[in-house]
């Protein structure tokens, strides 16, 4: 009995058994969370709670998951947000800075406008002669439009213009008025402290700073003869009457203008008559007459008409054989002998004509003037003939001398003696040469005044002894050594110092 309930009771246990498999094979397929549970085992208590904790641990960390991916993607929005922020500053302070340049672009072009003024073409008229006269009120020479010998264009020689255009302005028949190209770099070279790029001034705007504004080298000066070149200029004159206008008015050494005088001065000839090294040594000229002036600096003046006739060949005026033929004339034979007597008084009027130019800004050759000086012409001459070898013996040709006259009452200068040998424009030695004056004080200084005040005479005697200035430096003699008592006649003659400084301070 109690074997036949067993076996019952195991029956319906597999009964049961079976039923669940059924049902478990009916079910879903299950999640990655989910438990199977086979037919063998049974989950425990703690088993389900440790799948409940994993359930909320990954849940936990899919929703960290997603908040840090939140955070990041704000983190990244707020970089892009600061990024156009400094952009947007930048691009504002670029466009603010860009508008101040044009703000004051305009307001310096209005500013060259209104200073300028009213456009004169009479002022490219030769104006009346000036005039320099002596203290007597008597005409002693006279300088400006009336002295040159205008020449117009047709009479112009073709060499002489290319050679102008191929040096001074090689673009001359394609700008309006101003190259450009030429001077933004010379401007820029300029302000970064390249003061020798020049002006990259076009032939138009050096007849505007010629007749029209002044000789300044201001930068606004430079603006003002662009806005007169283009705006005026150009627009009124053709290209061949500025170049006639330029080669009229232009210095060419000294009281020199102009090219016709230039051809008459140094070749003895008329413009029209000019060769081809002839007319590349006045092309040359332009740039600085008086350095390039072949009596005074014939190996200059040589170099620089090299320079012009090579310039000629690039440009394609001339052939490389006619730049090899012009070169090969010396410069002393094209030039006619210079002549002393129309440079008489020259060294006076070129000190007259630096000082007029420094204290009106105007040169008087290009504004008419009348000009009264002290010049003594009895003691100018004198000068001359102490200059010339006529009243004074010279060692040689090359010894110099300057010497400068002054009336003692009231200061002004009634000679000049400005050097040996020279022409005009020349180095002034009584008045260019700012050196200290030696032992050409000793007379002046020291003696002299002795000679007046305290009877001194060429015989009175001076110790001449280690000896010191009244504040306590002492002094030598040039050769470091004392000679006693000797006379003051002695003490000049040998230069002494120590006689010298006890004569200024007796």
């Amino acid at each position: 009995m109690k074997t036949r309930d067993r076996k019952k009771g195991i029956k319906k246990e597999k009964d049961k058994i079976k039923e669940r498999e059924k049902k478990v094979k009916t079910k879903k397929k299950p999640k990655k969370t989910d438990v199977v549970i086979d037919s063998d085992s049974l989950l425990s208590k703690d088993s389900e709670e440790m799948i409940i904790e994993n359930k909320r641990r990954n849940d936990s960390v899919k929703k960290i998951k997603t908040r840090n991916r939140k955070k990041d993607r704000n983190r990244d929005s707020g970089e892009r947000k600061k990024k156009r922020g400094i952009g947007k500053k930048i691009l504002i302070i670029f466009l603010g800075f860009a508008l101040c340049c044009v703000a004051l672009a305009m307001a310096f072009f209005l500013y060259i406008v209104i200073s300028t003024g009213n456009f004169d073409p009479e002022a490219l008229k030769n104006q009346d002669q000036t005039l320099i006269l002596d203290k007597d009120g008597e005409v002693v020479t006279t300088l400006g439009a009336q002295k040159r010998e205008s020449v117009h264009y047709d009479d112009l020689p073709q060499v002489l213009i290319d050679a102008i255009i191929a040096t001074e302005d090689s673009r001359y028949y394609q700008h309006g008025g101003v190259d450009l190209a030429r001077f933004i770099k010379a401007s820029v070279l300029q302000l970064t402290g390249h003061t020798d790029a020049g002006g990259a001034s076009t032939l138009t705007m050096q007849v505007v700073k010629n007749n029209l504004t002044d000789n300044s080298q201001s930068i606004i000066r430079k603006f003002k003869d662009v806005y007169l070149s283009v705006f005026f200029m150009e627009k009124k004159y053709t290209k061949e009457e500025i170049l006639e206008l330029y080669v009229n008015d232009s210095c060419l050494g000294g009281t020199v203008y102009g090219v016709e005088e230039a051809s008459k001065y140094y070749f003895g000839k008329d413009v029209s008559q000019l060769t081809l090294p002839e007319a590349a040594l006045i092309a040359g000229m332009y740039q600085a007459p008086n350095r390039y002036n072949p009596y005074k600096n014939p190996e200059a003046a040589y170099e620089r008409r090299k320079t012009v006739l090579s310039l000629m060949v690039r440009h394609g005026y001339i052939t490389k054989e006619e730049e090899q033929m012009a070169n090969a004339v010396p410069i002393e034979s094209m030039l006619k002998e210079s002549s002393t007597e129309e440079d008489y008084y020259q060294g006076y009027i070129d000190t007259v004509v630096e000082e007029v130019e420094r204290v009106t800004g105007n040169s008087p050759v290009a504004v008419s003037m009348k000009i009264y000086t002290a010049l003594d012409r009895n003691i100018q001459e004198g000068l001359n003939k102490v200059l010339s070898g006529e009243a004074h013996d010279w060692e040689d040709s090359e010894v110099q001398a300057g010497i400068a006259v002054t009336n003692v009452n009231d200061g002004t200068i009634v000679a000049i003696g400005a050097g040996r040998n020279r022409t005009a424009g020349d180095w002034n030695n009584a008045t260019q040469s700012h050196r200290q004056p030696g032992s050409t004080a000793k007379p002046l200084f020291d003696y002299g005044p002795g000679f007046e005040y305290n009877d001194f005479s060429t015989y009175t005697l001076f110790n001449d002894e280690p000896w010191g200035y009244t504040n306590g430096p002492s002094i030598n003699n040039w050769d470091f050594g004392y000679e006693g008592l000797i006379t003051l006649r002695r003490a000049l003659s040998y230069s002494r110092n120590i006689p010298a400084l006890k004569a200024f301070q007796s």
